[in-house]
């Protein structure tokens, strides 16, 4: 069924925005960080429970949350500073309880993570789904339908791809394994230098004993989000794309580790070799 979104526009600087949707009630925020006349002005609107997202477009970052006040929760996010513009969304007749937005955080973070497009490192902690009844379940899922359909509409690409534009061509890839500390497959760029640890790569579930606090606090960070324990065994649950070889090794052995000397393609050849040979 088509659907008529009306986008609201205080000023003309087309930023900071509310969008709304006949026959439904819910709607939409989109805030400029600087925008603060604008926070204020629909501060009245902003003091219940709500979904929101902290987004940077252009590095692909997100942040992921649910509060009881978008207006006291976003003041106490400026000390973050990767993101441009918020998302707010949430019942213009208060009907959204607490643990409902705690469940519509949990489902947008695990849907954002699946589609692995932007990056949600900045959540520290994986939110959790509350326990809810059915007859809640069964209500929570067009509205969470609901929160997409107006991300969209605000012109945000979040959910917009699909699983066909992620598979990367093998064109344009070169197929490359690391077998040290681990038993990786990956997909290597040569055009940018990037490399993808493919979903299925079995890594090191511990580190080596030379890798220092920062590699260790990175790849921490990466196993929460990227990776899932199977026995006694570490594997990559999505496709994850490292700006370089090496980086995409410490992933996988769990220390430090020269990539372009460890990846090697599916004539045994080192990616140094070929990185030279080009």
């Amino acid at each position: 069924m088509a659907k008529v979104f009306q986008i609201l526009v205080p000023d003309n600087t087309l930023v900071s925005r509310i969008i709304s949707c006949e026959n439904q009630v819910t709607e939409l925020f989109v805030i400029d960080r600087a925008d603060k006349k604008f926070v204020s002005e629909y501060s009245s609107d902003l003091n219940k429970p709500a979904l929101y997202i902290l987004a940077n477009r252009n590095k692909k970052q997100l942040y992921v949350g649910e509060t009881d006040d978008s207006i006291k929760r976003l003041k106490n996010h400026e000390a973050k500073d990767f993101w441009t513009e918020a998302i707010v969304f949430h019942s213009t007749t208060d009907t959204l309880s607490t643990t409902e937005v705690k469940w519509l955080e949990a489902k947008t973070y695990e849907t954002l993570t699946e589609l692995g497009y932007y990056d949600l490192s900045h959540n520290k902690v994986k939110p959790q789904f509350p326990p809810l009844k059915k007859n809640q379940l069964y209500t929570l899922e067009p509205i969470f339908e609901e929160a997409k359909n107006y991300i969209c509409a605000a012109g945000f690409d979040f959910f917009l791809k699909s699983e066909k534009d992620k598979e990367p061509s093998f064109e344009d890839y070169i197929p490359c394994t690391m077998k040290r500390n681990s038993a990786a497959q990956g997909l290597f760029n040569p055009k940018d230098g990037t490399l993808i640890v493919l979903k299925g790569s079995k890594i090191n579930p511990g580190f080596v004993d030379k890798a220092d606090q920062t590699i260790r606090k990175k790849r921490l960070q990466d196993i929460a989000l990227y990776a899932k324990k199977s026995g006694g065994e570490l594997i990559v649950s999505q496709d994850i794309t490292f700006d370089s070889p090496s980086g995409a090794a410490k992933f996988c052995c769990g220390g430090s580790a020269n990539g372009w000397r460890e990846w090697k393609n599916d004539k045994g050849e080192m990616l140094l070799v070929y990185r030279k040979s080009k």
